[in-house]
């Protein structure tokens, strides 16, 4: 599944014409669920500096482990470009650094994580925007899942 999203995802650097302006737009999409993880995102906000996403993250399968490789603490909750389809764009994107509420490490079956998390950045203007949510592991297992959005937002 790891790959299947790194062939999906954008991301979120290189050159463009403008940032986005200022604004909070309401996105109201559902995922396909994915890795077991059923994904519902509600709004995308948008700071000079900063920008968020308000979102539900409700676990449909096994036991999940959410984390990032060699971060403690770390996660690939994030927004990267969605006009480019590699895995050096994934890993340019921008990342969140705050979850209100916190984000659990982990989430059994059945339990969900509603709340915003945001990261430090600018988001450029006229480009197709995709989220990112995950690493999920299962079972202590090496090897994760991440979601990335099927929808887009363009600021």
């Amino acid at each position: 599944m790891a790959a299947a999203a790194l062939a999906l995802a954008g991301c979120g650097s290189g050159t463009h014409g403008s940032w986005a302006a200022p604004q909070s737009v309401g996105l109201g999409w559902r995922e396909p669920a994915c890795a077991g993880v059923r994904i519902d995102v509600l709004r995308l906000t948008v700071r000079p500096a900063r920008w968020s996403i308000e979102a539900r993250v409700a676990n449909e399968g096994k036991p999940l482990t959410i984390g990032r490789p060699h971060t403690e603490k770390g996660t690939y909750f994030g927004v990267v470009r969605g006009d480019r389809r590699t895995a050096d764009a994934l890993h340019a994107g921008l990342l969140a650094d705050r979850f209100v509420p916190s984000l659990p490490r982990r989430l059994e079956t059945g339990e969900a994580w509603s709340g915003t998390y945001s990261g430090p950045g600018r988001l450029p203007a006229g480009i197709p925007l995709r989220l990112v949510f995950g690493r999920f592991t299962t079972g202590g297992k090496a090897t994760g899942s991440l979601c990335v959005s099927t929808h887009h937002a363009e600021l």
